[in-house]
């Protein structure tokens, strides 16, 4: 999963969100990597590690909706979860604001 986020500042910089599971932990079953700044490929990062793909789903949901007030969505990407032809239900949250 991918998504990048964008908003533009008063000063004209572009500003960058992305949130990412690709990363893995040695120690939880899930990750969420956020990152922000002006320079998409370097700024501050977070790794946010769960249990349980719900409690990640929740989190994922929860940034999305609290950051699209401000940011547009610029790219999003979800893989089909393993074994299921289903969406995720972050995906299906970027479906409906309409910026996918």
């Amino acid at each position: 999963m991918l998504v990048t986020l964008y908003k533009h500042d008063p000063k004209g910089r572009t500003w960058y969100y992305t949130l990412d599971d690709r990363d893995q932990s040695l120690f939880h079953h899930y990750t969420l990597t956020v990152s922000w700044g002006t320079d998409l490929f370097a700024g501050a990062r977070r790794q946010y590690t769960f249990e349980t793909l719900a409690e990640k789903d929740k989190k994922i949901r929860d940034i999305l909706t609290k950051k699209t007030r401000r940011y547009k969505i610029l790219y999003s990407y979800f893989r089909k979860t393993q074994g299921t032809n289903a969406e995720g239900a972050s995906d299906l949250l970027v479906s409906r604001l309409g910026h996918s």
